[in-house]
């Protein structure tokens, strides 16, 4: 994807390498998630099916209850990606895509019934926003550099975005707790691992957690002594695991039957989680001691955000969930090209 722009490019199995530029293929294509994946896909034969953009409203932040009550909605209809409620539950840092344009920052007011303040601007696509301890500062990555880079910005949208100097590589920002900033680094080969950075002080990035597997969508506790984090080293399929920090040597098993996008209850008794069919799992946690006690996952009610997705958030004391519901975008038809290769030959 480009954009909204599904492109082609020759590859040389010999060289492994790509060869040529690329070649539009489809416009004004779906995208879903942040970081956005686009809703397409092709088979062996020649055949590509995707899905187009919807160009109306979007989706709702809507309140739910444990059982899955409709509570209420907030603000105005738009095309959110990612949520995070404020350390203080009283406002909710979201990214939102229009019709057309980048995606931005916006802090939402939970408090005056969902009233929006833009944080960002710059004409590259800002996500995965994070709050600091003390709800003044949000954490994202931003593609303004042929990849994804982290930065800093005042919560009130005042004052400039600050780049953090961590090198030429992709990295995405997931948690911040305390003096540190969690995110994930990947390297290649599809290996994905997790460090820590302080925004303020030397800003000197720390290894956390590295191995040949991939390890994304991390989380701290909110006492900063756990993370968790999901994972495909048990099989083909992601698992919520947690390890403690600063130092990673031990990890347990949250998750049973797969799960992604975990969330941790404020006060750290409860860990919630989606399974691969999006229904949001709740796991009672002990983490007082030195190793991690893990109740027994139990289903609370399915959310429509998509399965390994940061689209939703809990209030802190957990009896709330704030999603992205209603979503347009999955009303929109598929688009079926047979034999999409022969334009790529002329």
């Amino acid at each position: 994807m480009r954009e909204s722009t599904l492109m082609a490019q020759a590859f040389d199995m010999r060289s492994l390498s790509t060869t040529g530029d690329p070649v539009p293929i489809a416009e004004n294509v779906q995208t879903l998630g942040g970081p956005p994946n686009g809703v397409f896909s092709t088979s062996l034969n020649g055949t590509l099916v995707y899905q187009s953009a919807t160009p109306g409203s979007g989706a709702t932040l809507t309140w739910f209850d444990r059982k899955g009550k409709l509570l209420g909605t907030l603000g105005e209809p738009a095309i959110y990606d990612h949520l995070e409620i404020s350390p203080d539950g009283t406002r909710a840092a979201v990214t939102i895509r229009p019709a057309s344009g980048t995606r931005d920052i916006w802090i939402v007011d939970l408090a005056r019934g969902g009233v929006r303040t833009r944080v960002t601007s710059d004409p590259a696509n800002k996500m995965a926003p994070v709050w600091s301890p003390d709800g003044t500062t949000l954490g994202f990555d931003s593609d303004r550099k042929a990849g994804p880079r982290l930065y800093t910005k005042p919560a009130s949208g005042v004052g400039s975005e600050e780049a953090l100097p961590l090198g030429d590589v992709n990295q995405r920002t997931f948690s911040w707790v305390g003096q540190w900033l969690l995110y994930q680094q990947a390297s290649g080969a599809g290996r994905v691992d997790l460090w820590v950075v302080a925004p303020k002080g030397d800003r000197k990035p720390v290894p956390f957690l590295q191995s040949q597997f991939a390890k994304v969508r991390a989380k701290f506790s909110p006492d900063g002594r756990w993370v968790s984090y999901e994972t495909n080293e048990s099989g083909s399929r992601a698992e919520v695991y947690v390890a403690p920090f600063p130092k990673a040597d031990a990890k347990y098993l949250v998750s049973t039957a797969g799960g992604g996008a975990a969330r941790w209850r404020r006060d750290g008794k409860e860990i919630f989680y989606l399974d691969p069919s999006s229904v949001l799992m709740a796991v009672d946690v002990n983490g007082d001691g030195p190793t991690l006690k893990i109740g027994t996952p139990k289903p609370l009610f399915m959310i429509s955000s998509g399965a390994n997705s940061f689209a939703y958030d809990v209030s802190p004391d957990g009896q709330r969930v704030l999603v992205v519901a209603g979503r347009a975008e999955a009303l929109q038809p598929l688009t079926v090209v047979t034999n999409w290769t022969a334009g790529l030959k002329k």
